[in-house]
This record gives structure tokens, C-alpha cells and sequence, in this order.
């Protein structure tokens, strides 16, 4: 999973996306800042497999312009969250892609990378949309 994270960051620094890691309490969320391209991530999160799909996910907010008050917990806007979810999953699947290391089923993909079960349907229709890359 680090190479992953890793994989990530670099994403963001490649986007003029600046981050900052940080141990905090286990169910603090992570956040993205849009307005300054900075995401804030909890290395401490309490399922710790989900950080990469994190990672994604803030920098999907950074890369879809999301409205910062928007962003937060309390006021999160489901469609805001749900694109930046599939951003993450997007990003998560062309590292596979990268790495040769393309699993050809969606819910093994899920599953190995951390990736909340909530993206199953969004995962299978991203398999359907690219069998031509993984077969």
C-alpha cells in the first residue's frame, strides 16, 4: 500500500496539489482545501487500508474544483462526494494499470486496495468500461 500512497502524493505534487500528513485521532477525517490545492491526510485513520483510497479521494476535491464548504463532513454534498470518490477509484486503477498489476475482478480490486465496498457498482462499470486494457 505505500507504494500506492506514494504513487498518489506524487500524483498531487504533479498537480501543484501540496500535502501535509498528519497522526491524528482515528475518526478525524481527512481534507481537501481547494481554494489553496492542499489536502490534510489522517495516517492514523482507523481503517488504515482505506488511506490510499483517501488520498485519491481529497485530490479528486482538488482536481473537480469542489467548493470548500462543500467539502466538509457536516455539510458534504453527495454528488461532490461520490465524483471524488470515482476520482480515487479512477486514480487507483491506472496505478494498476502502471504497475502490471491489474486484478480482473472488481470486487478482488476493492478488496486488495481498500476501497469502501459502497464503490463496488462504480468499480464494476469501470472494469466493463476498460475490459479491453485488463483482458
Amino acid at each position: 500500500m505505500n507504494d500506492l500512497i506514494w504513487y498518489l502524493l506524487n500524483f498531487a505534487l504533479d498537480h501543484n496539489i501540496n500535502y501535509e500528513l498528519q497522526k491524528l485521532p482515528p475518526y478525524f477525517e481527512s481534507r481537501a482545501l481547494p481554494q489553496e490545492n492542499f489536502i490534510i491526510i489522517n495516517t492514523n485513520w482507523h481503517r488504515t487500508n482505506e488511506i490510499p483510497f483517501i488520498v485519491g479521494h481529497e485530490i479528486g476535491h482538488i482536481m473537480n474544483h469542489d467548493n470548500i464548504e462543500r467539502c466538509q463532513p457536516q455539510n458534504a454534498s453527495y454528488p461532490l462526494e461520490l465524483a471524488a470518490d470515482k476520482y480515487s477509484l479512477n486514480l487507483i486503477f491506472k496505478y494498476t494499470l502502471k504497475m502490471d498489476s491489474m486484478i480482473q475482478e472488481p470486487q478482488t480490486f476493492i478488496e486488495q486496495f481498500g476501497i469502501p465496498e459502497r464503490m463496488l457498482i462504480p468499480a464494476k462499470e469501470l472494469f466493463k468500461n476498460n475490459k479491453e486494457l485488463i483482458f
